[in-house]
């Protein structure tokens, strides 16, 4: 399983998003969403979570994890390491494939 987020743009026509929220992001400042997306081998979407993009990836990784059957390689981004995602792993047998933040 592979689960990457992208950073989205909010538009506007005349009104007013009041769900999309601001982050800053390589010294931009971006109003929009975050989307967190779980991909089979193929890149094939089979699941997708969107949260405002002020919130942070290591929180939103276990709604993802949902129905993986155990010995199943997890593959993510350094956004969802955390103590937490990696015990999750380990306490339902799925294998650790997330990238490690630089020390």
């Amino acid at each position: 399983m592979i689960f990457r987020h992208a950073l989205g743009n909010a538009r506007y026509r005349g009104g007013k998003d009041s769900d999309a929220r601001w982050t800053k992001k390589n010294s931009l400042y971006k109003l929009g969403y975050k989307q967190h997306t779980r991909t089979d081998e193929e890149g094939y979407i089979e699941k997708l979570h969107i949260t405002p993009a002020n919130t942070h990836e290591c929180n939103h990784l276990l709604p993802l994890l949902e129905g993986l059957t155990e010995d199943m390689t997890v593959y993510a981004d350094k956004g969802y390491d955390s103590k937490e995602n990696r015990q999750h792993l380990k306490e339902h047998q799925l294998l650790d494939g997330i990238m490690r933040k630089a020390i």
